[in-house]
């Protein structure tokens, strides 16, 4: 199929193409969208990616991206730096980084251990990291490595190799993700979340009122046992919602409904 455009588009296109979850048809959109609004996104996206080419370095210590060298996070004298925190690529720390669960340093490793691609130790910033470790200040290394078969050979690799520091080292915890739901769970996860179960906490019931499915006008109490950081959200359950059908007109017609149906008479 010849091309639709000029060699300058069609290059704009095949660029935004080679990004990370970009197809054909999406680039194309892209573009479009880009050249239709071009003192808006155009201009300054070419201005943004030019001071990022010009201005972006890797942390010699990290290996993290960012505008200065050591970077943001190790300059940050709050941080916990006897926790390390070793992740695959830039990605996994800015994903930790959104969760703010997290507030100790890191350690780029710049990939994983893959025969398949014969991606060795020596390819990766491991001996870095052993550095790091036998500085003394260390104590923890956390590895948030992907759950992958080279995720996990990584892991393994790296944890023996700490061993002969002194370094405690740990994992990221498995298994049932947060709101998740055992029917549509994978066999793996369910059987890492019950390698890694733990004991339950215990939490003192909490009585709240709620509406019966039945007309919505009825309302009855039940306990619920629920952990104690939800004990706020469940006692400001909405009051307005479970008032008497007499409180209200609205509720009130619905109880005379109900009232004057044939079952009623």
């Amino acid at each position: 199929m010849g091309a639709t455009a000029g060699p300058e588009i069609e290059r704009l296109i095949a660029l935004l193409g080679k990004l990370p979850g970009m197809g054909p048809r999406s680039a194309r959109r892209a573009a479009l969208a880009l050249l239709k609004k071009r003192e808006q996104l155009l201009g300054p996206l070419a201005d943004a990616m030019a001071t990022a080419r010009d201005r972006v370095l890797t942390c010699t210590t990290c290996g993290a991206l960012d505008t200065s060298d050591p970077c943001t996070v190790c300059s940050d004298s709050e941080r916990d730096a006897t926790l390390l925190c070793v992740v695959e690529e830039v990605g996994a720390m800015w994903a930790m980084e959104r969760a703010g669960a997290f507030k100790g340093r890191y350690h780029v490793l710049g990939g994983l251990l893959s025969a398949l691609d014969g991606r060795g130790p020596e390819a990766l910033r491991i001996n870095d990291l052993l550095t790091r470790a036998g500085d003394g200040v260390v104590r923890e290394a956390v590895l948030a490595l992907p759950a992958t078969v080279d995720g996990q050979t990584t892991a393994h690799y790296v944890a023996e190799r700490l061993g002969a520091s002194g370094v405690s080292v740990t994992m990221l915890a498995r298994g049932v993700p947060v709101g998740g739901d055992l029917d549509w769970l994978d066999d793996g996860p369910i059987a890492q979340a019950r390698r890694a179960r733990r004991p339950a906490e215990a939490a003192a019931p909490t009585k709240f009122v709620i509406l019966s499915s039945a007309a919505g006008a009825c309302r009855r109490t039940q306990s619920f046992s629920a952990p104690p950081d939800r004990h706020d959200r469940i006692a400001s359950f909405d009051t307005a919602a479970t008032r008497p059908a007499q409180d209200d007109a609205g509720w009130g017609r619905r109880s005379d409904a109900l009232s004057s149906s044939p079952d009623s008479r």
